[in-house]
């Protein structure tokens, strides 16, 4: 048989998944905000549109779960707006 053949080296396809994310810098757990590198930060950054600094502060203010920090960055920018 002539082609190309992949050798899997994971006994599951979600392992391979899940290795491929970590090395992007992508948390496996996205309720959670995770920055051990610099493409976590930017994504992070990128995703709400906030500074590097907003977002530690947001994160020192209400924990690391993205819902909580989506919250208060948005009770932050309404309440600047007024």
């Amino acid at each position: 048989m002539r082609g190309r053949c992949r050798l899997n080296l994971f006994s599951e396809p979600s392992q391979e998944i899940q290795i491929m994310k970590a090395h992007a810098g992508i948390s496996r757990d996205r309720s959670k905000i995770v920055v051990n590198g610099e493409n976590q930060l930017r994504h992070w950054i990128k995703h709400f549109g906030v500074t590097e600094q907003e977002l530690a502060r947001a994160i020192e203010r209400v924990g690391n779960s993205a819902a909580a920090v989506r919250k208060e960055l948005a009770f932050r920018s309404a309440a600047q707006s007024k």
